[in-house]
């Protein structure tokens, strides 16, 4: 606490100032906190905000979409040829609705992803989100399976399987 006469801090239980000898009462005493606290309390504040903003509010609606991260290439499918790819074949899917894919160190597309209306089911009833991806030259459709955490790109009567890495 602190005199109200001459702004000394005194101790707790002070009946008297003991730099100007002010009586101290109960009503005389400034007892709020130093500014100090009030400023740190405001930049927490802030920060919480900032973080409640950026990280969680864009979640909130609905801007996260489950195929957005990094998926490694498993295999390519081509008629009735399954090939194996290399180790270092990917499809890069981001938020914004950019991706990139890599299938060899020569060849990677960069291009863009909307997701379209309903889902697609086989005769087997496994069901598809579908999405429609385009790249410079051409288009083609990305189709994910939450049963089994896997992508399709379909592009020229290609298909690559991604699985999450």
């Amino acid at each position: 606490m602190f005199c109200k006469n001459c702004g000394s801090q005194l101790p707790n239980d002070a009946t008297f100032c003991s730099k100007c000898g002010q009586e101290i009462q109960t009503s005389d005493v400034n007892k709020s906190k130093k500014p100090r606290k009030k400023k740190a309390l405001l930049v927490v504040g802030i920060i919480m905000g900032l973080f409640l903003v950026f990280t969680i509010v864009p979640n909130m609606f609905g801007n996260s979409d489950p195929i957005v991260g990094k998926w490694r290439a498993i295999a390519f499918a081509q008629d009735e040829d399954v090939i194996p790819v290399l180790e270092d074949g990917y499809i890069d899917i981001k938020g914004n609705g950019s991706l990139s894919m890599r299938f060899d160190e020569d060849t990677i597309f960069s291009g863009t992803w909307k997701r379209d209306e309903g889902t697609l089911s086989t005769d087997s009833g496994i069901q598809y989100i579908p999405y429609s991806v385009e790249f410079t030259d051409t288009t083609g459709i990305l189709l994910f399976n939450y049963e089994e955490n896997r992508i399709f790109v379909i592009i020229n009567d290609i298909t690559t399987v991604f699985e999450k890495y």
